[in-house]
């Protein structure tokens, strides 16, 4: 114990359930070009904002991060339906963009716009953000 910090080890270990974080997605619906979401490549229709560094339970959470950043880079996480990976995106919300709202996209929220099921395809290869690519996954 000589590092300084609690533990043993130096690392924490974190339980997350997947109830209900389907319910927790928010819908890229469109883009205007050359807004802030074009500008962090958000995709229209195939990507879901999924997280971001602070906890978000609910609908408004992502509005009013979106609020507190405006001008500074806001890091989000994303799914997208087409490649079946995760991503991070750094998008800085701007009013003045010349277009409407401080992303230029529409955003989806509810049973309408959960990320669609698709069937799990044994040995198939997916990435996700910070993870070595090609990695295989099984159940």
């Amino acid at each position: 114990n000589m590092w300084g910090g609690q533990g043993l080890l130096g690392v924490s270990i974190r339980f997350c359930s997947f109830d209900g974080a389907n319910e927790n997605v928010w819908h890229v619906l469109e883009v205007e070009s050359n807004s802030p979401a074009a500008l962090a490549g958000l995709r229209p229709h195939s990507d879901y904002i999924i997280g971001a560094d602070t906890v978000m339970n609910e609908s408004e959470d992502l509005f009013s991060l979106i609020e507190t950043h405006e001008a500074k880079p806001l890091k989000l996480y994303v799914y997208n339906t087409d490649t079946d990976n995760c991503r991070e995106v750094i998008i800085t919300p701007n009013s003045a963009w010349g277009g409407e709202g401080s992303l230029g996209c529409g955003i989806g929220y509810g049973y309408l716009h959960r990320i669609p099921t698709r069937p799990f395809e044994e040995g198939k290869k997916i990435s996700l953000p910070g993870q070595m690519t090609g990695t295989p996954i099984t159940p």
